[in-house]
């Protein structure tokens, strides 16, 4: 049996909990911010264009953090603004993914955390 790889993360200023469930393989992005959790891919070196078996947690904590960029947005918008950006955002499908305010906004809070 596979041992599961989970984190409870805690960053200054904020210090909000945020459970990261840490795994090999998503079938699309790095992470996802399900509300309370998070589901990170775990990002590995490459050698060429070739994964290693060795994992880069300077990336992999990078992710991390963006996912509870969320979960601190989610906090100061409140439950249902929160949800109603997100599902905005999604409606809006010929916006790329990294221009939706929603990551913009993560990315934006991931660079003020310690």
């Amino acid at each position: 049996m596979r041992k599961k790889l989970q984190r409870l993360v805690q960053y200054e200023p904020y210090n909000y909990s945020l459970k990261v469930y840490l795994i090999k393989w998503l079938p699309f992005g790095q992470g996802i911010f399900l509300g309370w959790f998070a589901i990170v891919q775990l990002v590995y070196y490459m050698s060429g264009k070739e994964k290693t078996d060795v994992i880069c947690w300077e990336e992999t904590n990078d992710v991390i953090k963006h996912e509870y960029g969320h979960l601190v947005s989610r906090k100061q918008r409140g439950f249902f603004n929160f949800w109603g950006n997100i599902i905005w955002d999604y409606i809006r499908f010929w916006i790329p993914h990294n221009l939706k305010l929603m990551e913009i906004e993560a990315n934006d809070i991931k660079l003020g955390l310690k």
